[in-house]
């Protein structure tokens, strides 16, 4: 009875209630998914749609699309990526990126950059993260419903309140990634509501799967100034209090500034560039610490929803950002291949950049298994890029960074299992690999000779412990009946206390 009278509620709301009002110019879930298959129709072997997972609830797909030239050959190619409507009545960046793709698409093979940039690049455009949320908008259920569909009490009921916030069901999925998931709003109620574990939803899991596979060197999310409080900002990570800077601060930031020159804001001039404070779960610190990806969100606009008339407005001035992060893409950085100097075959590596490095914030940068590579983005200088294999002997290499990217292919000599070299101690507590998803191996070097070592989920539980009973060695740490998660390892002495994240993926 109590859903047949809600149904009778929402469906006099969707008659009487200006929720109902979404300018037609922004595109549905149906309309935005039939633009991807036109384009895949209108441009055969430039485009491809892939389904990327599917929302937590109503299961609808998640539509990704690759632009790229030769789509049907798997390329070693830098990749990029751009979504939209992470944030459900966040709609206009579904509206950018559909923009981008087809101009992208339009002026391949006539606008001589633009042709190189799909030469070069492999582009991902994902309209719709939460088409769940999205949807629950577009029908006019409510139209500042931010939040995707989790059924947070459990009653097989949508619970919600039409207008901002209040909304018993739903979860931030901006606030759900792994990365400083523990510090977001544990409240069902709120609109940031993190999730009842940190990666829980499937949307989440959606985008850490292309992330993953496909190591974006640089993305944007694209979001609206929903209170008017972040008015056509660029947001980079991270200076939090301390101050504690991102470790790569200095390229990430010098790359915001240009981007954010680029936009055109509504009123003139270009977009504020302001680097992000909060450690709150949101994909974009969680993309940068664990893969390496230059990320920024952009709050596009003074409002909400731009009225349908300035749509194309805003997704024009938005494409020469985007261009510009394309040509950004390929410039000042790193291309680094490494293969077995024997047999020429990829070898996954560890690759650190040593001005760069910070062991305590950021998950471990590594080549990909298929090809053996790994593209980075840095300011022109001159760095220090150390290479560790497991069963390989490592390489140091010193270069010199100018306005292209410098091309390493390195070459590792396989020494056996028995001669493996043992992992460098340039910290005092080290994960190998990390992430793992059946053993790693825990490097310690301390200038104590007593110890302990404990490894707690992010509820506080305690799941392994061991004594260290000399000042430096190695030890291999097994999960047994614990599921995939962050989790923290802690090293405590009579007077030191160290602690470190380690990522589990089954």
């Amino acid at each position: 009875m109590r859903g047949i009278l809600l149904i009778s509620l929402f469906s006099i709301l969707l008659v009487s209630s200006p929720f109902a009002s979404i300018d037609p110019r922004y595109h549905t879930y149906e309309e935005a998914s039939a633009a991807l298959d036109s384009l895949v129709d209108e441009f055969p072997g430039l485009c491809v749609k892939e389904s990327l997972g599917v929302s937590e609830v109503d299961r609808r797909v998640i539509w990704g699309l690759k632009i790229t030239s030769r789509t049907a050959e798997n390329e070693d190619k830098p990749t990029v990526l751009f979504t939209g409507s992470i944030h459900a009545e966040e709609m206009i960046g579904t509206e950018i990126v559909l923009f981008a793709a087809r101009s992208l698409l339009e002026d391949y093979g006539e606008d001589p950059a633009v042709t190189r940039y799909l030469d070069s690049l492999k582009v991902w455009i994902i309209p719709i993260v939460n088409p769940d949320g999205h949807k629950v908008v577009t029908d006019g259920l409510d139209e500042y419903f931010r939040k995707n569909k989790h059924d947070n009490n459990e009653n097989g009921i949508f619970d919600f309140t039409p207008g901002d916030g209040g909304d018993t069901d739903g979860v931030d999925i901006n606030r759900n990634f792994p990365y400083n998931w523990e510090f977001g709003n544990s409240d069902w109620d709120a609109t940031t509501y993190r999730g009842p574990g940190a990666g829980s939803e499937s949307e989440t899991k959606a985008i850490m799967s292309i992330c993953r596979r496909e190591r974006f060197v640089t993305s944007v999310f694209y979001h609206s100034s929903a209170y008017g409080t972040y008015n056509e900002w660029v947001i980079y990570p991270w200076r939090w209090s301390g101050p504690v800077y991102s470790p790569d601060y200095e390229t990430i930031q010098d790359i915001a500034y240009e981007f954010a020159e680029r936009i055109v804001a509504h009123d003139g001039g270009g977009y504020n560039p302001r680097y992000s404070t909060s450690r709150t779960g949101n994909a974009s610190d969680w993309q940068y610490s664990e893969l390496g990806t230059v990320p920024f969100i952009v709050e596009v606009d003074t409002c909400l929803r731009p009225e349908g008339w300035r749509v194309n407005s805003v997704c024009e001035n938005h494409l020469v950002g985007i261009k510009y992060l394309l040509e950004r893409s390929l410039g000042p950085g790193l291309w680094i291949h490494t293969y077995n100097d024997s047999t020429g075959e990829p070898v996954h590596s560890v690759i650190r950049v040593l001005e760069t490095y910070d062991e305590e914030l950021l998950s471990p940068r590594t080549t990909d298994s298929t090809f053996g590579a790994h593209y980075r983005l840095l300011v022109p200088g001159d760095y220090t890029v150390a290479v560790y294999a497991r069963h390989f002997a490592g390489d140091t290499i010193s270069v010199h960074i100018g306005e292209f990217p410098v091309k390493l292919d390195i070459g590792l000599h396989y020494v056996g299992i028995e001669e493996e070299q043992s992992l460098p101690k340039t910290a005092p507590l080290e994960f190998f690999p990390n992430p793992f998803n059946s053993r790693v191996k825990i490097a310690y070097s301390l200038p104590w000779s007593e110890a302990t070592l404990k490894i707690f989920n992010l509820y506080g539980v305690k799941i392994y412990e061991q004594k260290l009973p000399f000042s430096s060695g190695e030890l291999s740490f097994e999960p047994q009946g614990v599921s995939s998660g962050v989790y923290i390892c802690t090293v405590e002495g009579n007077s030191f206390f160290l602690s470190k994240r380690l990522l589990y993926i089954k």
